[in-house]
């Protein structure tokens, strides 16, 4: 099976440099790794993120609507409905 390596970690450094929110950083790095996922058509993948409120976002769509970034994860949330097999887990 080949690994394919996303380089996110560059957007999420730009858009903390442009915003000074490292949340908002973390979840449009999220966003922009499936963009990248699902235009290369790879159907398994796991997201690994080392920040436990992106992990909570990203795993509860139910607690998330409130959410100041909600259009951000609404489009995350309609992206992993065209990876059949995703899964996200804390990296320390």
């Amino acid at each position: 099976m080949e690994v394919v390596v996303l380089p996110v970690t560059l957007v999420m450094e730009v858009y903390f440099v442009i915003t000074r929110d490292t949340l908002f950083a973390e979840l449009f790095g999220a966003y922009h790794g499936l963009m990248l996922v699902m235009n290369n058509s790879i159907q398994r993948v796991i997201c690994e993120t080392d920040s436990l409120e992106v992990l909570h976002l990203l795993q509860d769509p139910d607690h998330s609507h409130m959410h100041v970034y909600v259009s951000l994860l609404v489009k995350i949330f309609g992206s992993k409905r065209h990876i059949p097999n995703i899964s996200f887990q804390h990296a320390l």
